[in-house]
């Protein structure tokens, strides 16, 4: 089974989006990113509000996901603004239980609170509804696993290629 985990990362007005694309036990198949892009202030200015998310939805990511090579099974991004522009995304998100909640939660359609121990669970956001095999499986990775792990070596691979401390 294949993960991919995307995500952006803006610094120093300088933006970057990378997808890192692992096996069933974390270790890496497939890494790929983008180059760090600055916009101009024109483009600023043009894009007004609607820059940040163009740039890290509509262009990075999807360039990401026209690039990839492996089929990943489940694509988790980091950023809930994602779910709207990319189709079969799912966005991970760690959250807190209330006393004595120990099922699946549905919210509203295609999100869900999924438990993991007592007190945290797991939310789930997804613009297609998720069947309750591809929930199970995500439990179950997120029980065997640090489900959130492989963004942190996302980000901090993206953060050395924006400064430049790639060998």
């Amino acid at each position: 089974m294949n993960l991919a985990y995307m995500s952006t990362l803006k610094e120093d007005g300088k933006y970057i989006g990378g997808i890192l694309v692992v096996d069933e036990h974390t270790i890496p198949v497939e890494f790929k990113y983008t180059d760090p892009f600055q916009p101009t202030r024109l483009q600023r200015v043009l894009y007004g509000k609607s820059l940040e998310s163009y740039l890290e939805h509509g262009l990075i990511l999807k360039s990401l996901l026209r690039e990839l090579e492996s089929k990943p099974d489940f694509l988790f991004v980091d950023n809930l603004g994602a779910v709207d522009f990319i189709e079969g995304v799912v966005f991970l998100q760690a959250a807190a239980l209330a006393a004595g909640t120990d099922q699946e939660t549905p919210m509203e359609e295609g999100e869900y609170i999924l438990p993991l121990s007592k007190g945290k669970g797991l939310r789930i956001v997804s613009k297609t509804p998720l069947d309750s095999q591809k929930l199970d499986t995500i439990l179950q990775l997120a029980r065997d696993q640090d489900i959130f792990e492989p963004f942190t070596r996302l980000k901090m691979a993206l953060r050395l290629i924006i400064s430049g401390e790639v060998d």
